[in-house]
């Protein structure tokens, strides 16, 4: 269960709120981008909040109305897999940055030593 929809009071406080099935809301990985404006609505939940995926900070319901008019369809959520991939990625390009500040830092010390 996502961690906003148990802090919200549940499933069923959550669908009862927006006028959609328990079974629905608990089948979420993530929150619908569809589900984002009466969330907002019955819980005054910012949208940034629900999918900062998708939305800012300062996102209004406007915002979110526009989103979903130029985006009918659910955006692909990364899988498992794929965050993992994107995780490893991320890893290997931070290994590479401290790689080069170390060698930088090396060649530092020896060019001021070597003195």
């Amino acid at each position: 269960m996502l961690a906003i929809i148990r802090n919200l009071g549940g499933p069923s406080v959550v669908a009862r709120a927006i006028g959609i099935r328990q079974a629905a809301v608990s089948q979420w990985q993530h929150i619908p981008v569809r589900r984002v404006i009466p969330l907002m609505r019955a819980f005054g939940i910012p949208a940034f909040d629900l999918r900062p995926d998708l939305f800012g900070p300062d996102t209004r319901i406007e915002d979110v109305e526009q989103y979903l008019s130029q985006h009918p369809r659910e955006p692909a959520h990364p899988s498992g897999d794929d965050l993992v991939t994107m995780r490893h990625a991320d890893f290997l390009a931070l290994t590479e940055l401290a790689c080069r500040r170390l060698s930088s830092v090396e060649h530092r010390k020896s060019r001021i030593y070597a003195k």
